[in-house]
């Protein structure tokens, strides 16, 4: 509610649509309060370096109720997720957009890596959150089950990108992988379900 208000007031009054993050204070926790500000719900505050959220939002809401007898993984699809964590000097989001987890290049979740306090990082987090947002739910839907999310021909695994080496640069424009990976990402999901869990897709 207090998010969905703060985006109305937002394109109403021309502010709030790239919210810059605040001063890096060497610690995850007020980047944890900038989150929670935009409608995302923490799942784990590892230690004061690392931290991940998921957005329930995506899919429109309904996929987030707990009168659902399938949650996202059980059908094939994974909403709107990022992992922060500080590398160095700096603060790195590794989100994993909403879509299929294994599906068609219009509907498959790919992985968006970029440096927090980037010049781009605020329009890029306001585009994967709008698109979570508004996503086609009866298209994705019937390409789940009648089209080519469904097909054989998709890979096997999600894509996800390799975890970069300590020391290692980190980029500062968002940057997708080119190739498979079959390592298993950590669900939001995998708390309230023994399911398994499953980076921009439309």
């Amino acid at each position: 509610m207090l998010a969905h208000a703060r985006r109305r007031l937002g394109s109403v009054f021309g502010t709030g649509r790239y919210e810059q993050p605040p001063p890096d204070e060497k610690t995850v926790d007020s980047l944890i309060a900038y989150f929670r500000w935009r409608g995302w719900i923490l799942l784990d505050r590892h230690s004061a370096t690392r931290a991940n959220f998921y957005y329930p939002h995506s899919f429109r809401g309904v996929l987030d109720e707990d009168n659902r007898r399938q949650i996202p993984p059980d059908v094939g699809l994974i909403e709107l997720e990022c992992d922060l964590a500080r590398h160095g000097n700096h603060w790195i989001a590794r989100f994993t957009t909403c879509g299929a987890v294994i599906g068609c290049s219009q509907h498959r979740s790919t992985p968006v890596i970029i440096a927090v306090h980037s010049g781009a990082f605020p329009a890029v987090l306001h585009h994967l959150e709008r698109q979570a947002r508004t996503l086609d739910l009866d298209k994705i839907a019937s390409c789940l089950l009648f089209g080519p999310c469904g097909s054989t021909d998709n890979p096997d695994h999600p894509y996800r990108p390799p975890q970069p080496e300590p020391g290692a640069p980190e980029p500062d424009a968002p940057s997708p992988g080119p190739a498979a990976d079959p390592a298993t990402p950590t669900n939001h999901q995998a708390g309230r379900s023994d399911a398994p869990a499953p980076d921009v897709g439309g």
